[in-house]
């Protein structure tokens, strides 16, 4: 009776063992765990980086077009001779002015003081 009782307390107990390491697998260690989260997290790091990156790559694409089309406007208006004298001066100043530029970007572009061109453009105000 007892050895029945022993048998059978000892098959349930390698039954029970067998199912647990069966079904109830040692959960990943910590570090483990811990490791695979920072890498997910840098990896929507660097996606964040790269996309803004390229959008101001985008950026820094546009404003070069958009210089490189003022400069062959300035190029045609130079070679065409349309500002030579001093009345044509004013009208490069007045010109240029509308089509955008600042003081400073005229006064390099026509090879003259930034004093003259405010000069030019506070007589254009009055």
């Amino acid at each position: 009776m007892f050895a029945t009782g022993f048998l059978i307390g000892l098959m349930v107990g390698v039954t029970l063992i067998w199912l647990a390491a069966r079904y109830w697998s040692e959960p990943q260690p910590l570090f483990q765990r811990l490791l695979r989260q920072e890498r997910y997290a840098a990896r929507t790091d660097v996606r964040l980086l790269l996309n803004e990156l390229y959008q101001k790559a985008e950026e820094g694409l546009e404003l070069g077009r958009k210089l490189e089309k003022r400069l062959v406007r300035l190029e045609d208006h130079l070679h065409q001779g349309m500002f030579a004298g001093e009345q044509d001066r004013r009208r490069a100043v007045y010109h240029l002015r509308r089509e955008g530029l600042t003081p400073p970007e005229i006064a390099r572009s026509l090879g003259i003081g930034l004093g003259e061109v405010e000069l030019i453009l506070s007589l254009s105000d009055q």
